[in-house]
């Protein structure tokens, strides 16, 4: 592959894209507004490294049922239908409306985890590998004689992973910011693509909207969003609430990995870790 066929020129002359304005850059991806064939759309062009990487075979499987539709993929490159900015989850949160914010999202897992007749894509990482850093972390912790959350979170998902209650493609990234609104209706953006329990699409909800503290870390409000999310989904709580203590310590991790402060995602690990 050439590197030229890896920038947002080559797809504008290649798919013909026309009104092409950059609306985002990151160090993992670039995010560009386009019109296809007369239709507002999104390109986005996903770097390496990147843990979006299988984004369009999950994008694929899902085909628009709960999720941003697909519309081309090439390489690494995702030409993708136009979602709306507003109204945003995180927006409903702050205005008062957070309960009606998770039955939104408990809707799209519902729609998310319906039965497809096509397979799984291959090669799908599983969450034992999802949960890398967290157990390199307890390993650290414990070589160290270290007490910590990581080392019990770490024991937690171990047994989780060691009972499964059934496989199913996860998003992996269920959160207020990764879902939008369109035409169609509330859509999920940005898959990460994991194999796994359906429990575990419910935990990064309770661990947000990140960065208001004041909402989040409430033992009161992770239990009625608990609450609503069994009554929505049927899932097992107890097993919601271990993978949510559990996500919030692997965020933490991943918040170190990124040169971030951990403290939000403690936070939540440490109030979770109240109903284990």
């Amino acid at each position: 592959m050439n590197l030229k066929a890896n920038s947002s020129e080559y797809y504008i002359d290649s798919w013909q894209l026309v009104d092409c304005r950059r609306l985002s850059s990151s160090p993992w991806s670039e995010v560009f507004s386009v019109e296809y064939l007369g239709q507002p759309s999104i390109l986005k062009l996903v770097k390496p490294g990147c843990d979006e990487a299988e984004s369009a075979a999950v994008l694929e499987y899902f085909a628009g049922r709960g999720a941003v539709r697909l519309l081309r993929q090439e390489w690494q490159a995702m030409l993708l239908e136009r979602l709306e900015p507003e109204p945003s989850l995180k927006r409903m949160v702050l205005g008062g409306h957070d309960d009606e914010a998770t039955r939104i999202m408990a809707a799209i897992i519902a729609q998310l985890h319906e039965k497809r007749p096509q397979p799984i894509p291959p090669d799908t990482r599983t969450l034992k590998r999802h949960f890398r850093a967290l157990f390199e972390k307890a390993e650290m912790d414990s070589r160290q004689q270290v007490s910590s959350l990581y080392i019990k979170a770490a024991a937690i998902a171990h047994e989780l992973l060691e009972k499964p209650t059934g496989d199913v493609l996860l998003h992996g990234d269920i959160h207020h910011q990764n879902v939008m609104h369109s035409p169609r209706g509330w859509l999920a953006i940005d898959p990460k693509g994991v194999i796994g329990d359906a429990a575990y699409e419910t935990a990064n909800i309770i661990c947000n909207p990140h960065g208001v503290p004041d909402i989040v870390h409430n033992s009161k409000r992770m239990q009625r969003q608990f609450d609503i999310l069994q009554e929505c989904l049927g899932l097992d709580r107890q097993r919601m609430v271990a993978f949510a203590f559990v996500h919030a310590c692997l965020s933490a991790c991943w918040s170190v990995e990124d040169g971030e402060s951990p403290d939000f995602a403690i936070r939540c690990g440490q109030l979770l870790d109240t109903f284990i």
